[in-house]
């Protein structure tokens, strides 16, 4: 005869009856088909995070090449605006005729010293001082390159600029 079944022995092959095996391999199929998702997941991400930095590198590099030109524009600049300041005090000082023209130039330089919009309406000013050219020939409409309010901006005159 058989020997009497345990308790344990029963309890187990009850439980072991509740499990259905179709389901168990139905979750270990799915099992898989997220573990082989999660995979190229974690290969695309591996691929994108190596792309990114190979990109980042390159715009670092970039970006210190810009930075080290601006650097260099701004001192040049500087450079620039200081031998203007030097050249409109050396004028401004030797007695010419269009000594007043030169000290208003000078002033209005100071005053845009955060822009130089005036740039070539200064140099054309300080020329025509220098060579004793007549100021007004060279105060003809000029094209702006902000259009403000619409305006194409011949309306104003390089003296209205220097004015503003």
């Amino acid at each position: 005869m058989d020997p009497p079944d345990s308790a344990s022995r029963v309890f187990c092959s009850r439980i072991l009856s509740m499990v259905n095996a179709d389901d168990v391999s139905a979750i270990i199929l799915a099992q898989k088909n997220m573990l082989d998702r999660f995979e190229k997941t974690n290969e695309m991400l591996l691929n994108f995070n190596n792309l990114s930095s190979a990109r980042l590198q390159q715009m670092n590099e970039r970006f210190l090449h810009h930075t080290r030109t601006l650097v260099e524009m701004k001192r040049d600049l500087d450079s620039i605006f200081r031998r203007i300041r030097r050249v409109l005090y050396h004028l401004s000082h030797q007695g010419s005729p269009s000594r007043t023209a030169l000290l208003q130039v000078r002033r209005k330089n100071q005053q845009l010293k955060k822009g130089n919009r005036c740039l070539s309406v200064n140099f054309s000013l300080m020329s025509a001082g220098v060579w004793g050219m007549d100021r007004q020939a060279l105060l003809a409409p000029v094209q702006t390159s902000s259009p403000q309010d619409g305006k194409t901006g011949w309306d104003k005159s390089p003296e209205e600029w220097l004015l503003r």
